[in-house]
């Protein structure tokens, strides 16, 4: 864990096995991760641990059920934080599943809620929408995208199937994302097949942007004079900075073969206050910060 103000390490933990998504909020990090199971030496299944930042040395452990003492069969995935009147915290694996877990304040300790069943193939992706209620997104491998209504605190129902059947996409899914537009709310979705689409609350796709190559991570954030930008993380290590307004038209791009950049391909993107973050498979952190406004687009 880093200190946002200095960019100095502040604690680090060592995890049993490889990490595959990270989420903060609200005072909360939730991490999934690739592990073994003491149960079957050798067998390594979806894990999930939680901290509470104000109180690390005493982390959560996401379990199923006794006889299956960990988040999910397979790879864990993506991870999203819900918080309102009863926090939830939704998992997705490379197994297709997604789960929803709550507090057990009774007992100190996440309980398995639900289950949301429809992909066939792994969760790649999780984020929040909302428009006329709160809205879970998810890409899959199955090339697909699911719209889940997650208002209702017991109940989880998939209001939205997005295939290359109704302009979906023709790849895996690897990315989604809100974007907000004025008193507007779209969401993005990017994939392997080298496109970016955008969604309207309804469930339209109002416009297709081919990027430079195969999209891996989405996010969105503001330049300092409060303009819109997507930031795309490509497979090849390149950021291109997209700006919505223009009809996502590229006005940056940040790669190793004009300035600096990642070596290969761009594993997350993340935004903070004036600058930016980008991970990248060649295991280095990259933070990005804002000097100038993009110039007046034409």
């Amino acid at each position: 864990m880093w200190n946002a103000m200095t960019w100095t390490l502040e604690q680090d933990v060592q995890m049993e096995g490889e990490i595959h998504a990270l989420e903060v909020e609200a005072g909360f990090l939730v991490c999934g991760y690739e592990g073994p199971t003491p149960t079957l030496p050798g067998v390594t299944v979806g894990l999930v641990r939680a901290w509470n930042l104000s109180n690390p040395a005493t982390p959560y452990d996401f379990r199923m059920s006794e006889a299956l003492p960990f988040a999910h069969l397979q790879r864990t995935y993506a991870v999203q934080l819900k918080i309102d009147a009863a926090p939830e915290v939704y998992t997705g694996s490379h197994d297709g599943a997604i789960h929803c877990w709550g507090f057990d304040a009774a007992n100190n300790k996440f309980l398995l809620k639900c289950k949301l069943e429809g992909h066939v193939l792994g969760v790649t992706s999780l984020a929040l929408f909302s428009s006329g209620g709160t809205f879970l997104l998810s890409g899959s491998m199955d090339k697909s995208v699911r719209v889940w209504s997650v208002d209702d605190p017991q109940r989880k129902e998939c209001q939205g199937l997005l295939t290359k059947n109704n302009s979906g996409h023709t790849d895996v899914v690897t990315a989604v994302c809100a974007l907000a537009m004025g008193d507007q709310n779209f969401f993005l979705t990017g994939s392997l097949d080298q496109h970016v689409r955008v969604w309207n609350g309804q469930g339209g796709c109002d416009f297709a942007q081919k990027c430079g190559g195969q999209v891996l991570a989405l996010c969105t954030t503001q330049d300092p004079s409060n303009k819109a930008v997507v930031l795309v993380g490509l497979a090849d290590g390149t950021v291109e900075l997209r700006q919505p307004e223009l009809g996502f038209r590229l006005r940056a791009t940040l790669s190793n073969r004009f300035s600096v950049g990642h070596h290969s391909e761009v594993k997350a993107l993340c935004a903070g206050d004036a600058y930016f973050c980008s991970v990248g498979a060649d295991s280095k952190l990259m933070v990005w910060q804002w000097v100038a406004p993009l110039p007046p687009g034409q």
